[in-house]
């Protein structure tokens, strides 16, 4: 129910999060008066106010340094949109309970404790939660403000912050009641008209404190709702209209009016009425509109970017419901005589920087970087100075993008900022050439606020893996966290208790009926995988966990780059080795170190047992939410792929380590490119994605090297079952890679042949092969055969039954030695096994493919049908008894399979880019492609 309600009292409660949207904001307000009602674990408090009166207070406050803790204790930002960030909303929160506020007070004493404001108030807990689905239309309105880059990405963290540790914003609605709207999409007019649908409108009130110059707004409400009757309330001197425009417009309407002016009730009587209401009224019920918009053009009759941003509550009830609210007023007959009630038109305001070419917008520093975010056309910057509190400290230019600059800052500097002081920009000596102040995020403060526990150290360990137990455990933990793995993760991030067993069992269903699938693509884990720019001149800080471990991938590639062109020696490396190890030898005795080498054994064996049995159950997660269909269909592209990127590298990265076995990583390989690209038997996750998700797909395993890094697994995989025995796990290897040669779901070109030698020189640091070499190995895997697997290919191909193929020696004349010879047989025990020339030929050169002989003899059981051939003498005779003649053979034409031309340009290709390497006295240098 709307009512006249004092904000202050409201904010009281055990929240840990506060989100504030208003249009203007007095900090020094929040700071005295508001913080002190929130309780002390509230530490993720954000204000986002409309952009240009954001930066106005951000003058005000650089000249009176009344706002002690802004971007210290708290987040203040502003909404840059095309028109005004106009909503009005209190937003309370925590893993459990919220409470919101929706009307229409700035942050200011008058906005939260006059009495001349209405606000509407929800509150959600888990016994109480019918009013969920106004929480949501704030999420959505969040969402849209997050993803048009209106605000900048400090507070977008802590918005995120917000959403990720409050799940019930996830949770589905139980009716489509729907109390709070916005105007992203319908205009509120729009909106009455569709909540009305037909209803006659008996009476319409009207409290608006401003219309726009030419009353459009009132006489579009007027033509559409054709009310019988209009009261209009205005308060006299306050109120703002044309009104000459006014007159009109009601002297023109069909509608019986009269216009009434109104005073706060009792003691607030001399307050500002800035209440916003619509009350209609039909024959069985009344509709209330009250939030944030006026009578105006951009807040009513508009929507989307052609509008101001609004919020507002739409209530339904019965006829006399919503009386209540009028009766806080001090309501006066109607006039007769507007020129008594003291109405002037006043124009928007508008800022002082609303025309300004070049803005700063905001700011964030972390240790010795700061960086300052800006709109419109940036200036020449050649001559930079940086101005903290007025006064000029040194600093250099590191870098400018399209809406950052990154500047250098020394450590007093940074001193500095941990103060509550303005920073702004100078390019030179005129008035124009100093930048508009900004009060930059002391990121680390705010990080320690929310506890993030996040650490960017500990997420760019996972390009090395190169980690200390505590390190490696506490990554694990980190990536299991912030990478949606399975349906266990989704149902976590929605706030929802998975089902007993779903953790064990792959072939768990569970109930999505649950979940609100939208609003879960929305959620901050998941919307960080479809989130670019993870190259933007930013603080690490500010990036997504996601970012940071891709970006440590990349580097990742870089060091090994760095490796092989000789800037670090593998000597190097070797020494330090052996200096280590020279540093750990003492003066015990032969007893004293046997004994601590038994004990070292079983440290070492115990430390072994729970890192093998942390990254198997790491991997087995992902295993099974990558082949769960209903999981593809949730997480979507993004997720999907990243998610490849990341785990490639990981088993990539356990090759060198000594923790999981060889043949359970090459197993997961398997299965992962099984499902990811298909194996010939089924078809893969990438062949079901619409052709521009494949190029993206494309473009994302390039960048972070997974084109390259999957050459080099395979062939690393092929090495290390080179001295195998041919069993399924080598067949499965071998056939996946014919069949990748065969698909080519991805170019494999020079820069991804040189990608994979430096991969695989990671691993041979000294005999590393040469990009021919390595192809080479992958030649022979493709090739890689046995007898056994030669006659089931045989029998598969031309449709004979199982093992009906079978070679043995026959003793047979050879005329071109001219003597008996023992020689090889190849007998087809099916009924017309070889009908014809053709097929005889065909059978024959799949035999000649698989094995060099001098000599083949191919024959059905029965023996009616006969082919020979001499592979010396170049002859050959198909014999067809039933029809007794004689053909004869000449030399088959040489035939390649499928995959033998994709493997042959592959060659190709490598053997340029070995041509191209520059041999140096120790080390090959190469230049990578844009490699860093």
């Amino acid at each position: 129910m709307s009512d006249w309600l004092q904000v202050p009292k409201a904010l009281k409660g055990n929240w840990d999060h506060l989100l504030i949207l208003t249009f203007g904001a007095d900090l020094p307000f929040f700071e005295s008066a508001l913080w002190r009602e929130l309780a002390t674990r509230c530490n993720n408090k954000i204000i986002l106010a409309d952009g240009l009166h954001y930066l106005e207070s951000l003058e005000s406050y650089a000249r009176n340094s009344r706002a002690r803790w802004v971007n210290q204790r708290y987040v203040f930002d502003g909404v840059f949109s095309p028109y005004s960030a106009h909503a009005k909303l209190i937003l309370l929160a925590n893993a459990e309970n919220g409470r919101l506020l929706v009307g229409s007070g700035n942050l200011s004493m008058q906005g939260y404790a006059s009495g001349g404001e209405l606000f509407t108030q929800y509150e959600y807990s888990k016994e109480h939660d019918e009013a969920l689905p106004a929480f949501h239309t704030v999420r959505q309105l969040l969402e849209s403000i997050l993803s048009s880059g209106a605000i900048g990405p400090t507070a977008i963290k802590h918005i995120q912050h917000l959403f990720d540790k409050t799940p019930w914003l996830y949770y589905p609605a139980i009716s489509d009641w729907q109390p709070v709207r916005h105007n992203l999409e319908l205009s509120f007019l729009d909106q009455l008209e569709l909540e009305l649908n037909g209803e006659p409108v008996e009476q319409l009130w009207v409290l608006s404190p401003f219309y726009d110059e030419g009353a459009a707004a009132l006489k579009e409400m007027l033509l559409r709702l054709s009310p019988k009757s209009l009261t209009l309330l205005v308060q006299p001197g306050q109120t703002s209209a044309n009104l000459a425009s006014l007159t009109q417009v009601l002297q023109d309407s069909h509608t019986a009016w009269e216009v009434r002016s109104i005073v706060p009730l009792g003691e607030r009587s001399d307050a500002y009425v800035h209440a916003k209401l619509y009350l209609i009224e039909t024959a069985v019920r009344s509709i209330c509109l009250q939030g944030s918009p006026n009578l105006s053009q951009v807040a009513m009759l508009r929507a989307g970017a052609q509008a101001n941003i609004e919020l507002a509550n739409l209530l339904s009830g019965a006829r006399e419901q919503f009386d209540a609210i009028l009766d806080g007023l001090t309501i006066h007959p109607p006039v007769a005589d507007f020129g008594t009630l003291d109405i002037t038109y006043q124009q928007p305001e508008t800022s002082p920087n609303e025309s300004a070419p070049f803005l700063l917008t905001g700011g964030s520093w972390l240790g010795e970087e700061l960086v300052l975010y800006f709109r419109g056309k940036i200036p020449d910057l050649q001559a930079l100075e940086l101005l903290v509190s007025g006064k000029n400290v040194p600093c250099s230019l590191s870098e400018i993008a399209s809406s950052a600059i990154r500047i250098k800052i020394p450590a007093k500097v940074a001193e500095l900022l941990e103060e509550t002081l303005p920073v702004a920009l100078r390019w030179g000596d005129l008035e124009d050439q100093t930048s508009n102040p900004v009060f930059a995020c002391n990121q680390q403060a705010l990080d320690d606020l929310l506890q993030i526990p996040v650490t960017s150290d500990t997420l760019e360990g996972a390009g090395d893996l190169d980690l200390e137990d505590e390190e490696l455990e506490e990554l694990l933990r980190e990536l299991e966290n912030q990478l949606i793995l399975d349906e266990r993760s989704c149902w976590q991030i929605a706030g929802r208790k998975r089902p007993t067993g779903a953790d064990s069992s792959p072939g768990t269903i569970m109930n999505y009926g649950d979940i609100d699938f939208d609003a879960l693509r929305r959620h901050p884990k998941l919307r960080q995988y479809r989130q670019g720019g993870e190259n933007l001149p930013r603080p690490l800080a500010d990036k997504t966990p996601l970012q940071i471990l891709l970006n440590s991938i990349v580097a990742h590639f870089n060091k090994l780059v760095d490796i092989q062109t000789g800037l670090e020696t593998i000597e190097a490396l070797v020494n330090s080795d052996e200096n280590a190890t020279a540093e750990m030898e003492g003066g015990e005795s032969e007893e004293e170190r046997e004994l601590e080498a038994q004990e070292s054994q079983q440290r070492q064996r115990t430390r072994m047992g729970r890192i093998q049995q942390i990254f198997k159950n790491f991997i087995r997660r992902y295993l099974q939410g990558i082949a769960s269909q209903s999981f593809q269909e949730i997480a979507g592209f993004d997720v999907m792929v990243k998610n490849y990127v990341i785990f490639s590298h990981v088993l990539w990265r356990l090759f060198s380590k000594e923790w999981l076995e060889t043949d359970y990583l090459l197993d997961s390989l398997l299965e992962i490119w099984r499902v990811y690209w298909g194996d010939g038997a089924q078809s893969g996750y990438f062949n079901q994605l619409e052709a521009e998700e494949q190029k993206l797909t494309h473009t994302y395993l390039h960048e972070y090297k997974s084109d390259a890094l999957l050459l080099a697994t395979i062939f690393y995989c092929a090495y290390l079952q080179s001295r195998s025995v041919f069993d399924d796990r080598k067949r499965a290897l071998r056939d996946f890679w014919r069949y990748w040669l065969e698909a080519q779901p991805m170019p494999l070109n020079a820069e991804t042949v040189e990608g994979a030698w430096v991969y695989v020189g990671s691993l041979f640091p000294y005999e590393p092969p040469n990009p021919s070499q390595l192809v080479h190995r992958l030649r022979e895997l493709a090739a890689c055969e046995t007898t056994a697997g030669m006659l089931r290919a045989i029998e598969t191909r031309f449709c004979y039954p199982e093992n009906s193929c079978q070679i043995k020696p026959v003793t047979v004349f050879r005329p071109f030695i001219g003597r008996s010879v023992s020689v090889y047989c190849l007998t087809i025990a099916a009924p017309n096994s070889i009908p014809d020339r053709e097929t005889a030929i065909a059978v024959l050169q799949q035999w000649m493919n698989f094995q060099p002989l001098p000599y083949y003899r191919i024959a059905s059981s029965d023996c009616n049908r006969l082919l020979w051939y001499d592979a010396e003498s170049g002859e050959g005779l198909y014999l067809d008894k039933p029809a007794p003649a004689e053909e004869i053979l000449s030399l088959p034409e040489a035939t390649k399979e499928a995959w033998e031309a994709a493997q042959d340009q592959l060659e190709a290709t490598a053997h340029a880019v070995s041509k191209s390497l520059q041999v140096h006295p120790q080390r090959a240098s190469i230049s990578i492609r844009n490699h860093k």
